[in-house]
């Protein structure tokens, strides 16, 4: 088997391994603030997975700034709050699957600039040292989404790369 066809099977199973860990996501935080989905345009270079928070921008100190600017905003008139919908992109080589994702927060907030890739130790292209293959995408989510919806790990990585605090 040459080189070629094994780099398109280990990239064909980690696709397909990563289509089940969406939706195991999906069916274990069913209802809850965070959902995965899966581009469809996946192609032989890239699989991007999207993450989106939903932040009630009434309660939650780190995004107060009720920005509508790219995110979807919703009225709840039973609590009366306000909700504001952040999508982030996670980009996997399909070239080197077992590489940590890149990840991009799409719409603004208080914690990361939008469009340039970030830096959570661990998590991200910017750690491969302490990124393992293993992590699974559950890690990946949550370690995203936190900046967001806890005030003390936006204090945390408030300097890192792409931080809107970074120099």
């Amino acid at each position: 088997m040459s080189t070629s066809t094994r780099t398109k099977n280990v990239a064909a199973r980690f696709l397909k391994n990563l289509q089940r860990q969406v939706i195991a996501y999906n069916e274990s935080h069913c209802g809850g603030v965070v959902r995965v989905t899966m581009s469809d345009s996946c192609d032989a270079q890239y699989a991007r997975i999207y993450v989106e928070v939903d932040v009630d921008v009434t309660t939650n100190p780190v995004d107060n700034n009720k920005s509508k600017l790219n995110s979807k905003e919703t009225s709840n008139t039973k609590y009366d709050a306000t909700v504001t919908t952040h999508r982030i992109e996670c980009t996997y080589s399909m070239a080197a699957p077992l590489d940590a994702p890149v990840v991009k927060y799409l719409t603004p907030n208080k914690v990361f600039k939008t469009g340039v890739p970030v830096c959570i130790n661990g998590i991200t292209h910017y750690h491969e040292e302490s990124f393992y293959g293993s992590t699974m995408l559950e890690q990946v989510v949550d370690s995203v989404a936190a900046p967001l919806l806890d005030e003390a790990t936006a204090r945390d990585v408030q300097f890192a790369i792409g931080a809107l605090n970074a120099s």
